[in-house]
C-alpha cells in the first residue's frame, strides 16, 4: 500500500478502537531505514518496481504514525522469514468511557 494509505489505517484505527484495544501488524519492516535481510530488500524492489508508491516500510516510521493516532507499541515478535508482528494499544484519551 502506499505510505499515505498506511498513514490513513493508524488514524482510522486510532479513531475506531477503543481504550485499550490492541491492533495487530504483521509482515517485513526496515529497520533505521535498512532492510534487516536481503529477502527483504529484494522484496522491497519487487514492490517498488510494480508500484512506485509500495514498499516494506521503516518500523519506526510506521511505530510514529501509530503513536500520532494514539496507539502506543507494547511488544515486538520476531516471526520466521525475515517479518515481525508489532502489537499496538489504543491509549485512553479524555472522554474515553
Amino acid at each position: 500500500m502506499s505510505w499515505q494509505s498506511v498513514c490513513r489505517f493508524f488514524a482510522e484505527a486510532g479513531g475506531r478502537l477503543p481504550a485499550s484495544g490492541r491492533m495487530i501488524v504483521y509482515g517485513p519492516f526496515h529497520v533505521g531505514q535498512q532492510a534487516t535481510s536481503p529477502s527483504n530488500a529484494q522484496f522491497d524492489a519487487s514492490l517498488r518496481s510494480r508500484d512506485p508508491q509500495m514498499g516494506v516500510r521503516d518500523r519506526e516510521q510506521v511505530c510514529f504514525q501509530a503513536d500520532k493516532a494514539g496507539l502506543s507499541l507494547q511488544r515486538i515478535f520476531t516471526m520466521p522469514a525475515n517479518n515481525q508482528v508489532l502489537v499496538f494499544e489504543r491509549r485512553s484519551k479524555q472522554g474515553d468511557v
